[in-house]
C-alpha cells in the first residue's frame, strides 16, 4: 500500500465518520451527542493521520485524495447546518435566557444571550 492510498483510506474513513455523526445527530439526547462527539474525534484523529502520511510522502498526484477531501468537506457542511439550526431553535425556545451565557452562533461562534425583554417585536 502506497502513501497516497493509505492517505486516501484515512480521508474516507474521516467522511464517514462525519457522515455518521451527521445521520445520529440529535441536539436532545446527550447519549447521541455523545456518540456524535466521539465519531468526530476518530475523524479529526483519521485526518491527522493523513496529513502525516502526506506530508512525509513528498510529492505525489493528488486528484483523488482532493476528490476525498470534497466529499469530507460536503458532510461536514452537513453536520454544520444540522448543528446550526438546532443552537437557532434553542435560542428562540421559550426559557432559554441563561443570564448572560454563551450560546452557540452559526459558524461556531460563541455570543451572549438576549433577554427575552430585550428583543424587539416580540408580545406576550
Amino acid at each position: 500500500m502506497n502513501s497516497q492510498h493509505k492517505a486516501q483510506e484515512r480521508i474516507v474513513r474521516a467522511g464517514e465518520r462525519i457522515k455518521e455523526a451527521a445521520d445520529h445527530w440529535n441536539a436532545v439526547d446527550l447519549s447521541a451527542i455523545s456518540h456524535c462527539l466521539s465519531a468526530l474525534e476518530y475523524s479529526a484523529t483519521d485526518l491527522s493521520e493523513a496529513v502525516t502520511v502526506l506530508k512525509e510522502s513528498g510529492p505525489m498526484s493528488g486528484s483523488l485524495v482532493l476528490s476525498n477531501i470534497a466529499s469530507l468537506r460536503i458532510a461536514a457542511l452537513r453536520l454544520e447546518r444540522l448543528v446550526d439550526a438546532s443552537a437557532a431553535f434553542f435560542r428562540l425556545a421559550p426559557g432559554s435566557d441563561c443570564d448572560g451565557a454563551g450560546l452557540y452562533q452559526s459558524g461556531g461562534s460563541i455570543c451572549c444571550s438576549v433577554s427575552p425583554a430585550g428583543m424587539q417585536g416580540i408580545e406576550g
